[in-house]
Order: structure tokens, then C-alpha cells, then sequence
């Protein structure tokens, strides 16, 4: 069982092996100054653009996983939420946790009355793929080419929430 909570800023500090993973994967080096540098600006930017940031705990109170959702508000129709960052740690994979955090994100969207919630993942990653799939998200565009030429790009992920996607 797991509990959820907003996260401060200064309180994403314990999660940056587990952001460094989902930004970057295996090619992420907390001991190079250059991706730890890349890996906070990134936070940054996400902030900037009204990231809020939550947390998945144990009973016990260690983190379990991570979710950061936006919300874009819009002035001429309804806003849209995006989940730009989920992951769970190594240890609580496959256990529920990263449904948690994503039924969460999707309550905040649904509660700022966005029409849909969007995410990103590299296209190449069925898993996550499936994992949005499992979760009512369906593939709606893919971008070629986001991290090079030879990139296999990004997947964008749609769960429509006004009643006329039901």
C-alpha cells in the first residue's frame, strides 16, 4: 500500500537517481557534473512551466515512484494535462505503483477540467507503450528523429476525459 504526495521543489533531491533514469536512461552519469547539470535545468524547465510533482511512499515512508503533470490552461477552450515524467523505483516495478501515480495525474487533470492528458515516450519502449495502453491511453502521433536522425523518436499518448471520448 502506498500513499501519495505533493512534492516541494527542495524535496526532488531524493528522487534524482530516479529522474536521471526516466530523462535519460542508462546513459545518465550522476558522477558527470555535465548530466547532473543537464538533469536540474531539466527540473527546472518542468517548474517553469507549472510542473507539480508527486510522490509515491511506503507505509514505512521510503519513496516507491514519482509523477510530474502539467496542466496547461488555455483561454479559448478547455486546458490539457501532460505527464511528462513517471517512474517507479527498480524494486517496486510491476506492483502497482506507477497505476497509482498515474490514476493520480489524471485526477489532477480531471479536477483543473482538462479535456485530455497527453504523454511522451520513445517510441522504441513497448512496455510503456503498453503501460499507457493498460491505463486507457492510446498512441496518437509519433515524432521522429527527437533525440537524432537515426531516433526512433517519441510516441505521444492520449486519455481523452470530456465525455464525448468516453
Amino acid at each position: 500500500m502506498s500513499s501519495i504526495c505533493e512534492l516541494r521543489v527542495e524535496d526532488l533531491e531524493k528522487f534524482l537517481p530516479l529522474l536521471a533514469e526516466i530523462e535519460c536512461g542508462a546513459h545518465f552519469d550522476m558522477a558527470n557534473a555535465e548530466h547532473v547539470a543537464f538533469l536540474r535545468h531539466r527540473i527546472e524547465v518542468y517548474v517553469a512551466m507549472g510542473a507539480q510533482f508527486f510522490a509515491a511512499r511506503g507505509d514505512d515512508g521510503a519513496p516507491l515512484g514519482i509523477v510530474a503533470v502539467i496542466v496547461e490552461r488555455k483561454l479559448h477552450c478547455a486546458p490539457s494535462a501532460e505527464v511528462v515524467s513517471i517512474g517507479t523505483m527498480a524494486a517496486h516495478r510491476r506492483s502497482g505503483v506507477g497505476t497509482e501515480l498515474l490514476n493520480h495525474a489524471v485526477d489532477i487533470a480531471r479536477r483543473a477540467k482538462a479535456h485530455a492528458v497527453f504523454a511522451k515516450t520513445y517510441a522504441a519502449d513497448a512496455g510503456t507503450i503498453a503501460f499507457y495502453g493498460r491505463n486507457g491511453f492510446h498512441p496518437v502521433a509519433v515524432i521522429p528523429g527527437t533525440n537524432g536522425p537515426d531516433d526512433e523518436g517519441d510516441a505521444v499518448m492520449r486519455k481523452g476525459l470530456s465525455e464525448s471520448d468516453s
